[in-house]
């Protein structure tokens, strides 16, 4: 996670890691570990009603947690900037994110709505709409979309 400063303004980039996480944020850490890492604490809810695991909402990352009590899912959002192959997702039209997914996994997943999960990787891109830019980028453990 690098800190940048763009007018003023604070921008964490993320660099992601199918199966692991990000470069400071790693699946199976606990929320201990991670608000260390994030350096503020989170505001902590439960995100739906079938839920039995808090959810931790940081400024531009949600971090979900398993019945261990160990992240399994890391959502990553605007301000930031998240990097995957050295490509930047955040922002980027949809479309553009979707062909080169499809470069990568011919085992994309459309069943969510506006956005696709790849399978082969556990990432799950999301925007407004199919013609928007990228708002959230997912990173699970393996098989946690299946």
């Amino acid at each position: 996670m690098v800190k940048l400063e763009v007018n003023e303004v604070s921008l964490l980039r993320h660099i992601i890691y199918p199966f692991v996480g990000s470069d400071e944020i790693k699946l199976g850490m606990s929320t201990e570990e991670i608000q260390s890492i994030m350096g503020v604490e989170p505001h902590r809810m439960l995100k739906s009603c079938f839920d039995t695991e808090l959810t931790d909402y940081y400024e531009e990352i949600i971090v979900y947690y398993d019945d261990s009590k160990t992240c399994c899912m890391i959502d990553f959002t605007e301000p930031g900037e998240v990097l995957f192959n050295g490509i930047s997702i955040i922002g980027k039209p949809i479309n553009e994110v979707e062909s080169i997914f499809k470069a990568l996994d011919d085992d994309l997943r459309y069943d969510i709505i506006n956005g696709f999960v790849s399978l082969k990787y556990d990432i799950a891109i999301y925007s407004e709409t199919m013609s928007s830019p990228v708002e959230s980028v997912s990173v699970g453990k393996k098989g946690i979309f299946k």
